[in-house]
């Protein structure tokens, strides 16, 4: 077929026509896609974006409930572990049995001596000054009511297992071997229940009117007239417990307040001097079962491991009525020693300070 100019030129327009609209189309087609790619991508954004925040506040949901599990669990513990504890002291002081008295006051006092770890820990070396010392207590019979309260062993720790709770066994089973005497009874804890816990249970011993309770690093380094400080309690109700001082009694003042007020000087005519005082103290002491057992009445004591620890505080409220009294006169000698156990008598204490090193006084 022969294809004239004139036709050439219209097939020409027409293609460029056909070009043209088929460009629009394509044009059209890519504009419309392209509208679509963008709403899908926000679309997609959008639900990225929100899985995201999603995600971010999951994630911090988990770590606050993380943080709050691991916030807690020890609290949880601590909580039981203070319940526990607390149910132990509960059970340790809800009874320390009857007072008895036999009505002779010679043999009316038991000696309570307390003892744990210490680096001289399994010698007995120090718990023997303590007892030979009582010969300083002149009319305290040598077959009078003695307990000897062990404390436990520490509580887990491998180091503990292997050193310090081995060592306690072995000084519990020196102490009942050396100290296997009819008038004396030994009691050892399982567990360390501290110095509450051994008061509490050696007090259920105990059937006599007085108790008169030692510290295992707090031998008598000067005489004490037992009968007549025991006749002045009998005498004089008011004085209630009679500390053994290591240092000279009362030389200053604790707090310049009306407690400093009621510290006077007494004197007994049978010539028992003291000194009143309202600072309290767990250190050797002479006073009455009942005492103790009014005393463990009061409130507070759960998790209380040193009577000091609540008694300083009762005794300071009321000066008058726990009627503390330090043995001698003001300025008067110390009538005990303190070795101080825990370092194994190298440390520095009030005694030492005055007296300079007086172990071999003990020897």
């Amino acid at each position: 077929m022969i294809l004239n100019q004139k036709d050439i030129k219209f097939n020409l327009r027409a293609s460029k026509e056909s070009k043209d609209s088929i460009l629009d189309n394509y044009v059209s087609t890519a504009v419309q896609t392209e509208v679509v790619h963008e709403d899908m991508d926000l679309k997609t954004d959008n639900n990225a974006n929100k899985l995201r925040k999603e995600k971010k506040q999951n994630d911090n949901k988990e770590k606050i409930e993380k943080k709050q599990k691991t916030e807690t669990q020890p609290k949880k513990k601590k909580e039981e572990k203070k319940k526990k504890k607390m149910q132990v002291w509960k059970e340790e002081s809800s009874d320390i049995g009857e007072i008895t008295s036999s009505g002779n006051l010679l043999n009316d006092t038991t000696i309570i001596v307390t003892t744990n770890w210490m680096p001289s820990v399994p010698s007995t070396d120090q718990l023997d000054k303590i007892i030979n010392s009582l010969s300083s207590l002149h009319g305290l019979p040598k077959d009078a009511p003695m307990i000897i309260a062990i404390d436990g062993p520490y509580a887990g720790g491998a180091r503990y297992e292997s050193v310090r709770n081995v060592d306690m066994r072995n000084y519990a089973d020196a102490i009942r071997a050396k100290y296997n005497k009819p008038h004396i009874t030994i009691i050892s804890s399982d567990k360390k229940i501290m110095l509450v816990g051994n008061m509490k249970r050696s007090l259920r011993k105990v059937h006599t009117q007085y108790v008169l309770v030692l510290q295992h690093d707090l031998p008598f380094i000067n005489e004490v007239n037992h009968t007549a400080l025991i006749d002045t309690m009998e005498t004089y109700p008011d004085v209630r417990l009679v500390r053994f001082a290591t240092a000279p009694v009362l030389t200053r003042k604790r707090d310049g307040g009306i407690c400093d007020k009621k510290e006077v000087d007494f004197e007994a005519d049978n010539g028992i001097q003291l000194t009143k005082t309202h600072v309290w103290s767990d250190r050797n002491h002479l006073t009455r079962k009942s005492y103790y057992a009014e005393m463990f009445k009061l409130p507070g004591w759960g998790g209380v491991r040193y009577m000091e620890n609540l008694m300083v505080k009762v005794g300071k409220k009321d000066c008058s009525y726990w009627g503390t009294y330090l043995f001698g006169p003001r300025g008067g000698n110390p009538i005990i020693f303190h070795m101080d156990g825990r370092q194994d008598g190298l440390h520095m204490t009030s005694t030492k300070r005055v007296y300079g090193n007086m172990t071999g006084l003990l020897d």
